[in-house]
Parts: structure tokens; sequence; C-alpha cells
């Protein structure tokens, strides 16, 4: 067998074999589902998108322009404004329900957690790596045939799975939960955003 594999596969284990591993994707299970039950019971009466959900972006679109006829702010400040108007004004004309309270609204929301996810992959890099010589394993690497660089190179690459895995694990929990709280009904349900230069209107699924 490839010697870079047998690497990998001894990496690997090694990750999955601590306890520290299963604590950080419990952890971040639960801060998942912590998040958008959080979500949930946040939200703004003006983001609830029930039979009223016209007469609320309505007054929203109201309350923007009044912002920015009356405030003197920066032209990003004033663009994000504007494209929000337009967005609403969009959902309006279109009769497109808004999104944020839908499955897929609590899947945007889910997203700003990837930045746990950046950091229980850093945690289980550097663990790997201070790991070798707490444990002392870091002489037997160093006499085995394989290089030093394929050695580095195996640690990389079992952090950059490991990674994906908590990727896979954050959206796979957060589109069920988001599911539960707000039913699965929605999941064809198009998504309405603002470019720099124009609407655009794309199915999510």
């Amino acid at each position: 067998m490839n010697p870079l594999v047998n690497l990998l596969l001894n990496e690997n284990m090694k990750i999955y074999q601590r306890l520290r591993t299963w604590l950080l994707i419990i952890g971040l299970v639960l801060t998942i589902i912590c998040f958008l039950i959080a979500q949930q019971y946040s939200v703004k009466p003006t983001q609830v998108a029930d039979a009223n959900w016209k007469v609320n972006m309505q007054q929203q679109i109201q309350n923007d322009t009044q912002q920015l006829n009356n405030m003197n702010r920066g032209p990003e400040w004033k663009t994000r404004i504007t494209s929000r108007i337009n967005v609403y004004q969009y959902h309006i004309d279109h009769n497109i329900p808004p999104t944020e309270e839908t499955l897929w609204g609590n899947m945007l929301n889910a997203s700003s957690l990837m930045i746990v996810v950046t950091l229980m992959t850093v945690i289980i890099a550097a663990d790997s790596v201070a790991g070798e010589f707490t444990d002392g394993t870091i002489k037997l690497l160093l006499i085995r045939p394989s290089s030093r660089s394929k050695i580095l190179l195996s640690k990389y690459i079992s952090a950059f799975t490991f990674s994906i895995l908590l990727f896979v694990i954050l959206f796979a929990t957060a589109f069920l939960v988001s599911g539960i709280l707000h039913g699965f009904k929605d999941m064809s349900a198009p998504y309405v955003y603002a470019s720099a230069i124009q609407l655009l209107m794309k199915p999510a699924l």
C-alpha cells in the first residue's frame, strides 16, 4: 500500500480515537440547535412570513426610504439599503413570501456558524501535531521511511477531510432542525437576492 495512504489512515485513526474530537462534534451539533432555536424566538415581527407579510414589507420599505432621505451616510450603506428595498418590492410585486421564516432562511442563518467549524478544525490540526510530542510518537514517525513532508502532508489532508465532515454535519443538522421548526413544505420556494447590478431570483433546489 502507498506509504502516504498508510499515513492518512493512521492520522484519521488518531483523530477519531480522541475523546476531544467527539466532544467537539457534539458541541457543534448542540451549538447549531441552540442557535436556530434562538433565531426562531428572537425573530422580529416585521420578518414573520404570515398572512400580513406584504403589509410588513411595505412598512419596512417606507422606513428604509425615510432613512435614505433623512440620513447622510456612506455609499456602501445606501447601496445596502437600496438593495433591500428592491428585494422587498420584488417580493411584493411577484407575490413571493419572504424566506426569513422558512427552512432555507434558517439555513442561510446557520451558515454564519462556519467560523465555528474553522476554529474546531484549527484545534484538531494543532492537537494532531502537539499530540505527537506529548505522546512521544514523533520519534517513531521520523525514523520511518516516509519523509517529513509526507508526514506533514498527511496531517494537513486529514485535518482538511475532518473540516469537510464538520461542514456536512453543520448543514445536515441545520437542515433537519430547520425542517422541524418550519416544516419541509417550503423546500422549493425561490430565493430573491440583489447583486451589484440586478435582482436575481433562483429556486432553492
